[in-house]
């Protein structure tokens, strides 16, 4: 039996742009082709109120190399709608400079 994570996997460049999702994130963000996500910068996909949060992770990973373990973030949909899943963030790096920002979204249930 082939077991597919439902852990959406995202890599950002060094200017905050898609280079890759995995079908997990294209799902839980409800775009069906990566072709409508690699080259966007990673604010279309946040809440205004969310953004400048993501702003700061994302300078404290690829300024500073910090690595967030987890961290509860609201996403943007496609189709207009909110989403909260939990985030980590980790340093891309190519020898020894970042290049980049990588981690993983797990999906957190509505708040009933």
């Amino acid at each position: 039996m082939l077991f597919r994570s439902r852990a959406g996997y995202y890599r950002l460049n060094s200017d905050g742009y898609f280079e890759d999702v995995n079908k997990a994130w294209l799902e839980l963000y409800k775009y069906e082709d990566k072709k409508d996500v690699i080259g966007k910068h990673y604010s279309f996909s946040r809440c205004e109120e969310d953004l400048k949060n993501l702003d700061d992770i994302f300078k404290r990973v690829t300024v500073n190399g910090e690595t967030i373990s987890s961290i509860i973030a609201t996403r943007k949909c496609k189709d207009g709608t909110k989403g909260k899943h939990l985030l980590s963030a980790n340093p891309v790096y190519k020898q020894d400079k970042i290049i980049g920002m990588e981690g993983f979204i797990l999906n957190l249930p509505e708040e009933k």
